[in-house]
C-alpha cells in the first residue's frame, strides 16, 4: 500500500499533507501534524475549524485537472474544466494553471462526468464545487470535493474566458428543462503560481 498519501480531510492550500513510504512514517507525520494544528496562533488555523482527522489515499499517477461545476436538485448546470501543473516537491501545491483545458474533448467530457456522479453520489444535491481529479492511465480518479469554488484567480478566470455565459447559466438553475453544455472560450489562459504559499514553516520542513 506504499507509498501512499496522508492528508487532512479539511484544509487549504495542501497544507498537512505528505506523501509516505512507510507505516512508520505515516504515524509520526500524523503525530506531529495533530501537534501542530493544535499550535497555530494565526488566521489560517481557521481552516482546520472542523477538525485535524485525516485520510489515507494511495498516491495516484497520472496528470491533475480541476472541474468546477454547478449542481441544481442532482443535474449539471455547468462546468469548467482546467489543467494544473506539476507540485512542488515536498509542499503538493501546483506550480501553474491552464484554462481552458488542453486534454481531447472526450477526456475534458470524462472528467466532468466523473465530477458530477462524486458530488451527487455523497449527497450534495445542490451546489457550486470545486473537485480535483487525476486523469489516470485507467480514466478519471477522484482527490477531492471541496464545496466552493476554487480559490485564487481561477474565479476571474472563468468570467473572463467564457464572459456572461457563466452568468447565463445561473440563470438557468430555475429552468430545470435545460441541458448541461459544454462552455465554449473565447480566450485561452495560462499562468504560473510565481509567489509561494504562505504555509506555516512547520508543515514545510518537517522531515522524518
Amino acid at each position: 500500500m506504499f507509498p501512499a498519501f496522508l492528508k487532512l480531510e479539511y484544509g487549504c492550500g495542501s497544507l498537512g499533507c505528505y506523501k509516505i513510504e512507510s507505516l512508520w512514517e505515516g504515524e509520526k507525520w500524523f503525530e506531529f501534524t495533530q501537534k501542530t494544528i493544535s499550535q497555530l496562533k494565526f488566521s489560517i488555523a481557521a481552516a482546520y475549524s472542523l477538525g485535524a482527522s485525516m485520510t489515507l489515499m494511495p498516491v495516484l499517477e497520472g496528470t491533475q485537472h480541476d472541474v468546477d461545476l454547478i449542481v441544481f436538485r442532482k443535474k449539471l448546470v455547468v462546468a469548467f474544466v482546467y489543467d494544473a501543473g506539476r507540485t512542488r516537491p515536498g509542499y503538493f501545491f501546483e506550480t501553474a494553471n491552464v484554462m481552458p483545458s488542453c486534454l481531447a474533448p472526450d477526456q475534458q467530457a470524462q472528467l466532468v462526468s466523473c465530477a458530477h456522479q462524486c458530488v451527487v453520489g455523497v449527497g450534495l444535491d445542490n451546489l457550486v464545487a470545486n473537485v480535483e481529479l487525476k486523469m489516470t492511465p485507467t480514466g478519471p480518479k477522484l482527490i477531492e470535493i471541496n464545496a466552493r469554488m476554487a480559490r485564487l484567480q481561477r474565479r476571474d478566470w472563468i468570467l473572463e474566458v467564457y464572459g456572461s455565459l457563466q452568468m447565463r447559466n445561473h440563470g438557468q438553475l430555475w429552468n430545470l428543462s435545460h441541458t448541461a453544455s459544454t462552455p465554449q472560450s473565447s480566450v485561452h489562459h495560462d499562468g504560473d503560481h510565481v509567489c509561494s504559499f504562505l504555509a506555516p514553516r512547520h508543515f514545510c520542513k518537517a522531515r522524518f
